[in-house]
């Protein structure tokens, strides 16, 4: 129960100092680079999402980065999303936009998803990191999931050695 509670705490934190941050390029919106950048499909996501929650989820999970010349990369994440109902597992894929370099598609991601399930549903989510990278996705859930899309959500992913 301490580990969980200390995980909550500390999406909790992160969220803030996230939403911060998302605050100040929002209020000065010339501050932020990727405001011109066009979306360039740079590869694939897939994999699985645990999400455990009453209106903030927790959530951890891992996936499989696939670059257009075919090479992989496997990663891990955690996070949180405000505004969330859940006891679920999902399964998600979707496509990565504007990433120049691996090392890149590391870091904090922001953004907002919505979906619902009661046994199974289906979702989709928009994040992005300092870095101009972009991830869509649609998710595929089995349990009980409920999520808002005004309510804002923060990953972060790391890679696998």
């Amino acid at each position: 129960m301490r580990l969980f509670m200390g995980a909550v705490l500390s999406a909790l934190l992160g969220l803030f100092f996230s939403q911060s941050a998302a605050a100040q390029v929002a209020d000065n919106p010339d501050s932020s680079p990727c405001l011109d950048e066009k979306l360039v499909k740079a590869g694939t996501v897939e994999g699985e999402i645990s999400v455990v929650g009453f209106l903030v989820g927790v959530r951890w999970g891992s996936g499989t980065l696939t670059l257009n010349d075919g090479r992989a990369f496997q990663f891990r994440m955690k996070g949180m999303k405000t505004l969330e109902v859940a006891v679920a597992k999902m399964q998600y894929s979707g496509t990565v936009y504007n990433l120049d370099r691996v090392e890149d598609f590391a870091g904090t991601y922001i953004g907002l998803g919505s979906g619902f399930a009661l046994v199974k549903g289906l979702g989709a989510a928009s994040f992005g990191n300092g870095k101009c990278v972009i991830v869509n996705a649609k998710t595929k859930a089995g349990g009980v999931h409920l999520t808002s899309p005004l309510g804002p959500g923060a990953v972060q992913i790391e890679f696998v050695n």
